[in-house]
């Protein structure tokens, strides 16, 4: 994941590594990837069931339960020159710290 995470940061070459990534899935982050924001949601939800997102400019964080309430929760974010590539990096980093 490390791999893949970096190479979408410096813009070099992403297809092999995220049909290693998203087997199954690899059209759906690709078209993520390429900025579509659909994509990047209809991934989210297959990937990480039950987080929550948001998105703001090149700005996009995701996160599993309430801040409030929840003693271990985490903010994964991530920033990127389309919204649906920020949010495709944010759902990386989640995947690669575990669920």
């Amino acid at each position: 994941m490390r791999e893949l995470i970096e190479a979408i940061e410096a813009g070099t070459e992403v297809r092999l590594l995220m049909r290693k990534a998203f087997p199954d899935g690899y059209v759906c982050a690709m078209t993520a990837y390429d900025g579509d924001m659909n994509a990047a949601l209809a991934l989210m939800a297959a990937v990480l069931p039950g987080w929550s997102w948001q998105i703001e400019d090149g700005f996009a964080a995701v996160w599993i339960g309430d801040p409030i309430t929840v003693p271990t929760f985490r903010l994964i974010d991530a920033e990127a020159d389309t919204p649906a590539r920020a949010l495709l990096l944010a759902i990386l980093r989640a995947m690669e710290g575990g669920k």
